[in-house]
């Protein structure tokens, strides 16, 4: 699904799991004007604000222990989940952050993809989905 049929799903208020790469920052505010950010890397939060002033919100949480003050109709969690150590708990939780008609749209890579398959090989990694250095220093 290209990233303009995933914005015609992104409505109301939006709470982006990670700012990452700033994938869909810049579309959630040209759309609706302001998006909420959860992440536990500040210096990424810090970049976010300085681009995008009061258009963004942002919490300094990591995920497993985010309580927000306000509920969200909208939540996007890009390439966020196979970094932390429970997904399935993180999506459980993240359930309480939304409103009672809200959404979670969810895009994970495959964990079986060609160069995780290589790193197993290389013996970078026990296994497709581990999880790396990278995912350590981030918190």
């Amino acid at each position: 699904m290209t990233a303009d049929k995933v914005m015609d799903w992104i409505n109301g208020e939006v709470l982006e799991m990670g700012v990452g790469d700033d994938a869909w920052t810049s579309r959630i505010v040209a759309k609706l004007g302001h998006t909420n950010i959860v992440d536990a890397a500040k210096t990424l939060l810090d970049i976010a604000k300085k681009k995008y002033g009061n258009a963004v919100t942002i919490y300094d949480s990591l995920f497993e222990t985010f309580v927000p003050d306000k509920k969200f109709d909208t939540i996007v969690a890009s390439f966020v989940l196979e970094h932390v150590e429970d997904p399935v708990a993180v999506l459980k939780n993240s359930i309480n952050w939304l409103k009672d008609d809200g959404r979670i749209i969810a895009i994970v890579p495959h964990a079986n993809s060609l160069h995780r398959r290589i790193a197993v090989l290389m013996g970078l990694c026990e296994k497709t989905s581990d999880l790396g250095p990278t995912d350590a220093r981030m918190g």
